[in-house]
């Protein structure tokens, strides 16, 4: 195996599962990987549930599975039964992508079970779907480990995109270790007097809490908040560093992959379905999850929720709720704002928003004593024929919210400003990734930077 994990650098950090019943027949397999340092789990020794994790695990690339744990002399359905339900107990939903390597020929001659696995496994949502299966002789791949290798190169030859999905995460890897040391050299403290090995250790701890407080600095600004976002502040503030070191790894890959250029290129290049576009926009340049209430520039809010507070009862008011979402909606939005159609039936699914497009800097040196909220709207994408066509608005982008394809716009003569308090109460429903925010912050500025008509005509 260490022959394979040498020349496959793809899968060198990769988490491997080896699920067997007995032992000795895989054992050549797990002293190849104990030798060269790959680490591996092992389960279902003897057939005994209890030798199975508490939890599914997650981030498993390559699994060995044999599928006839003792059930030898049982019928096919019970055999894969058995696997798909130590399958349940060994993966997680989430574990990602992965490639089963599957034991289904033993000493007696039977016919495939890959098949009725497939079948099987297609029928169970709680198990993720591998990438691909491959079939394999357990007796014959011990005798010669290679045989494992050949098979996993094939499997590479005819779906290479696989290999660099596997290299781009041993990258991350690799670059994650990078960091670790470059910190464990800045954060040990030089003496220039002997030490003794605790006033070492208790120096060292003294220096570490020093440099996390630094650089927690750096992200929260002059004031830092002393409670658990200090320590969360400080851990972010290494993703830079970790970015670094993940391209470096990445740039060394230029001339690996140059046989799947073409392919990739071939396909990138055939146009995407609308759902295709908001899935991938919304993955790439939208945080979904985990959005918690609290400030934070790219925030994205509904604009009720805003309003719940904000009392103004004056229809003629600029902050009136009802004047702003109709103003939003039919008179700055709409190409054609007297469609009896649009307004009776197509308006109630137009969820108007709010963007939160204060300067990241301000907000960390809280130099900034309101929110800057930017008004648009998510807009139904069947309904792009009744959208203006406008340099006011930014331009429209497919996004998914709650399961809809929607058009995600703003609109530069919109921009409200509010006390801290009225907005810090409520959850965003959206937040915008730094790339995307940095965009509407460019296009903001260009629309509030124009001289307009200066010219006499």
């Amino acid at each position: 195996m260490l022959w394979f994990l040498i020349k496959m650098k793809a899968i060198k950090n990769s988490k491997i599962v080896i699920i067997d019943d007995v032992r000795d027949e895989v054992e050549k397999l797990l002293c190849a990987l104990n030798k060269y340092g790959v680490s591996f789990n092992y389960y279902y020794e003897k057939a005994d549930p209890k030798n199975l994790p508490d939890k599914p695990l997650k981030n498993v690339r390559f699994l060995f599975l044999d599928f006839v744990l003792a059930t030898d002399s049982q019928q096919d359905k019970t055999k894969i039964s058995v696997v798909i339900g130590v399958l349940k107990k060994v993966i997680s939903q989430n574990n990602g992508p992965y490639i089963i390597l599957a034991w289904t020929k033993h000493d007696k001659p039977q016919d495939s079970l890959i098949p009725l696995f497939k079948e099987e496994l297609m029928k169970d949502v709680s198990i993720p779907k591998p990438l691909s299966i491959i079939e394999m002789d357990k007796v014959g791949s011990m005798n010669n480990l290679n045989k494992i290798i050949k098979n996993i190169e094939t499997k590479f030859e005819s779906e290479p995109v696989i290999e660099v999905l596997l290299k781009w995460e041993n990258n991350v890897q690799d670059a994650v270790t990078d960091v670790m040391n470059t910190l464990s050299e800045v954060l040990c403290p030089s003496s220039t007097t002997p030490l003794t090995f605790d006033e070492y250790s208790e120096q060292l701890n003294n220096y570490i809490e020093k440099h996390m407080g630094k650089f927690a600095q750096s992200l929260l600004g002059r004031k830092m908040v002393v409670d658990k976002t200090l320590l969360i502040a400080s851990q972010y503030s290494l993703n830079t560093f970790l970015q670094d070191h993940i391209e470096n790894h990445i740039g060394q890959d230029k001339t690996i992959f140059s046989k799947l250029t073409k392919r990739v290129f071939d396909q990138s290049s055939k146009n995407y379905t609308d759902i295709e576009k908001s899935t991938m926009n919304t993955s790439f340049s939208l945080i979904t999850k985990n959005l918690s209430v609290g400030l934070y520039p790219g925030n994205i809010y509904k604009l009720t929720d805003i309003f719940k507070k904000v009392k103004c009862k004056k229809k003629s008011c600029y902050c009136n709720k009802i004047n702003l979402k109709k103003k939003l909606i039919l008179a700055d939005i709409c190409q054609n704002p007297n469609d009896l159609k649009l307004k009776k039936v197509d308006l109630r699914r137009v969820i108007p928003i709010m963007l939160d497009v204060t300067p990241v800097c301000d907000f960390a040196n809280e130099k900034s004593h309101y929110c800057n909220l930017l008004s648009g709207v998510l807009w139904p994408i069947d309904l792009i024929s009744l959208m203006k066509k406008s340099e006011y608005l930014y331009k429209p982008w497919p996004i998914t919210y709650k399961g809809t394809s929607y058009l995600l716009t703003f609109n530069s003569n919109r921009l409200l400003t509010f006390h801290p308090n009225t907005v810090a109460i409520y959850k965003p429903v959206l937040r915008a990734r730094k790339e995307l925010l940095t965009d509407i912050h460019h296009w903001f500025s260009k629309q509030t930077s124009r001289p307009g008509k200066i010219e006499f005509n």
